[in-house]
């Protein structure tokens, strides 16, 4: 079943061998397991030494997969990315619109909320 290869990925990421991890949590998240594949969103974010550079923009695939499916967290990490201006900058600057929007469609997380004022009080 797919929460083994999950817990596969989990043992081979806390074991150092994120590679591993990758390719485990990769067959989960193709199936669309939520959880992977948040996993591998978070692992392409970060790049894996000898397997591939950061990617925000592939991060941000897997992310909005898994919100798709009610991921809350995922969603929140669109925003994040979005805020950042790791995705949709325009002309290298964050998409605040974008990223207000992204915050607020998940109004009962104190996260998202708290994102939200702080864009608010820093005027964006």
């Amino acid at each position: 079943p797919w929460s083994q290869t999950v817990k596969e990925g989990y043992d081979a990421y806390r074991d150092g061998d994120p590679t591993g991890a990758y390719l485990r949590y990769r067959l989960a998240a193709e199936a669309g397991i939520r959880s992977a594949q948040v996993n591998v969103g978070f692992l392409h974010e970060q790049g894996i030494p000898g397997l591939f550079s950061s990617d925000t923009a592939e991060a941000a695939l897997w992310y909005e997969a898994a919100a798709q499916q009610g991921d809350v967290p995922a969603r929140r990490r669109i925003g994040d990315l979005i805020h950042q201006g790791a995705i949709f900058a325009i002309n290298g600057t964050p998409d605040h619109a974008r990223a207000v929007q992204a915050y607020a469609s998940l109004p009962s997380d104190a996260e998202a909320v708290h994102s939200l004022a702080y864009m608010h009080e820093h005027g964006r």
